[in-house]
């Protein structure tokens, strides 16, 4: 398609325009407003693959420009593009041609889409009509590429949600964020329920699965970060671990942190805590504790833990010494490179998971 003459007067955004990097090729990038743009050359030069997006068949969808835009991660060239009145439209050789799949769906924001990555006919998307003072919740999913919609809201508070999210190793787990938080289901969203308890009450903006580590990152409309571990949630649903019985899930190598060369103490941007995360059968409370390859106990707490998942953050520190004294620099005794044994105990119960720690290596050691 080729843009009008008055080029200026035609082109529109949103306020949050969406745009990506193909996961194909890293110098392709597409952006979107009320046309769709294209460029292969890291934007030095672009070109338009759509027609405008925001004139609809629906008279009631007749939009501004675009909400949401992604390309598939198991097919490319599919693009699925929502508008801000819920024009919903579809892509199959990578906009040479197009379609409007839009019924079924309510005539607001399209926020979020998650294009599956186990059928490629399989999408999600999330929209909110907020905008229009309808703070309900709209979630739905789509088996055809669009030409059918399904809520999966059930079980979701009945506010607007901005994001939903499938999970990379599960097509049976998803993740939604909402006005008062992140929230998971376990069966394709029949139902949900809310992912931890430490998270602020407040409008969750945006969710990002960083792969490598298997960490969701959650951005809040307060401008606030947050992250937690998804490689439990996916240990669960991918082992045959019977739920009946308590047992820690594999703990990831727990990496010090650098130290200063001059007075010893570990730089603070390079400690991180780590998640010792465990399933129990009921609410009880446990003593864990840690025993070096000798069997010697070198660290101890005692938690409450409640039925289902449990994680207890660790800062690898065995002790510490603090002191009023001038120059006193506060003493922290982090726990060594080696091998190591999480042990947890209750009157009836008992589990253990071995684990590994290593030197954190500074990039600045060799500069």
């Amino acid at each position: 398609p080729i843009l009008p003459k008055s080029i200026h007067d035609t082109l529109k955004y949103n306020y949050t325009t969406p745009y990506f990097i193909s996961a194909y090729q890293n110098k392709t990038l597409y952006h979107g407003g009320n046309y769709i743009f294209k460029t292969t050359d890291r934007g030095d030069t672009w070109k338009v693959i759509s027609p405008n997006i925001s004139i609809s068949s629906n008279q009631d969808k007749m939009s501004n420009a675009a909400g949401a835009l992604v390309e598939s991660p198991i097919k490319k060239g599919l693009l699925f593009v929502g508008t801000d009145k819920g024009a919903f439209w579809v892509s199959k050789n990578d906009g040479m041609h197009w379609e409007e799949f839009s019924i079924g769906l309510a005539n607001y924001y399209i926020r979020s889409i998650s294009a599956s990555r186990f059928k490629t006919s399989r999408v999600y998307l999330s929209m909110t009509g907020i905008n229009n003072d309808d703070l309900h919740h709209y979630i739905y999913v789509s088996e055809d590429y669009g030409a059918h919609w399904k809520s999966i809201a059930n079980g979701l508070p009945d506010e607007p949600f901005n994001i939903i999210k499938e999970d990379p190793t599960n097509e049976n787990i998803l993740y939604a964020g909402g006005l008062r938080g992140v929230f998971v289901s376990l069966n394709r969203g029949l139902d949900w329920s809310l992912l931890g308890n430490n998270l602020p009450q407040t409008a969750v903006a945006d969710l990002e699965i960083h792969t490598p580590t298997m960490d969701l990152v959650v951005a809040t409309h307060g401008r606030g970060l947050y992250k937690t571990s998804l490689k439990p949630i996916q240990q669960y649903m991918n082992s045959q671990i019977f739920k009946a019985k308590n047992h820690f899930f594999e703990i990831d190598t727990l990496k010090r942190p650098w130290f200063n060369s001059n007075g010893g103490e570990a730089l603070q941007k390079s400690i991180e805590k780590v998640d010792f995360t465990f399933w129990l059968n009921q609410a009880q409370l446990l003593t864990i504790c840690i025993r070096d390859k000798s069997n010697k106990e070198i660290w101890k707490i005692n938690f409450e833990g409640k039925p289902g998942f449990n994680t207890y953050r660790w800062d690898l520190v065995l002790s510490k010494k603090e002191s009023d004294e001038p120059y006193f620099i506060e003493y922290k005794n982090f726990i060594d490179a080696g091998k190591y044994t999480l042990m947890a105990t209750s009157p009836t119960d008992y589990f253990e998971e071995p684990f590994s720690v290593v030197n954190g290596i500074s990039p600045y050691l060799n500069n």
